[in-house]
């Protein structure tokens, strides 16, 4: 791979607006943020949000309208618990009110049901299965709606990386934490921690 194709993650640092903008300033091709449904509205927060109804969350509705205009992809992670009817539907809502071009976003879950639901009611949009559990996967039965698979850096390898390939899906890995060389080919995105090339 020539040059790498990065996803600034968490907006290289915690969802936070500020750190969206900063990130858009840099050259990554997109900006990772994660998301999930608090209080009926679609929020940035990495770690399971538990009834913590103090709490302030930026909306997923003002990180949109910040990258709309740029030219950085987006990947959204979703997370929670709720159901995924809920979840689909407010993403549906924001996407179409923020008139973002679907092509600049990419929608990722370790929740199976989330994407199936996401992809049931927004059947154009791409589609990534999130997993640090390579044992468990037959990549011949991922559903033909996911277009990528997301995987943990940590225990990917070449022939991973090949099965992936082969089954016609990109292939994305998380987290890189460091700037170390990372000797694996064909992959297609990497999500990453710290500035990239």
């Amino acid at each position: 791979m020539n040059k790498i194709r990065w996803f600034a993650h968490k907006a290289l640092g915690s969802n936070k607006l500020l750190d969206i903008k900063n990130s858009c300033t840099t050259n990554a091709y997109g900006i990772e943020l994660d998301v999930q449904l608090y209080n009926n509205k679609l929020v940035l927060n990495h770690d399971l949000i538990r009834d913590n109804f103090n709490k302030k969350y930026p909306l997923l509705s003002d990180a949109l309208k910040i990258i709309k205009d740029t030219d950085k992809m987006i990947l959204l992670d979703i997370k929670g618990i709720d159901k995924k009817e809920n979840v689909a539907s407010e993403l549906k809502k924001e996407l179409e009110k923020i008139q973002i071009n679907k092509n600049k976003i990419l929608i990722s879950s370790f929740n199976e049901s989330y994407l199936s639901e996401i992809n049931h009611i927004l059947p154009e949009q791409k589609l990534g299965y999130i997993t640090c559990n390579v044992p468990c996967i037959n990549f011949n039965f991922v559903p033909h709606f996911i277009s990528f698979i997301s995987l943990d850096y940590n225990i990917i390898n070449q022939s991973i990386v090949n099965m992936i390939k082969n089954c016609n899906k990109d292939v994305f890995i998380w987290t890189i934490k460091n700037d170390k060389k990372i000797n694996l080919k064909n992959i297609d995105y990497i999500i990453s921690d710290i500035k990239l090339n």
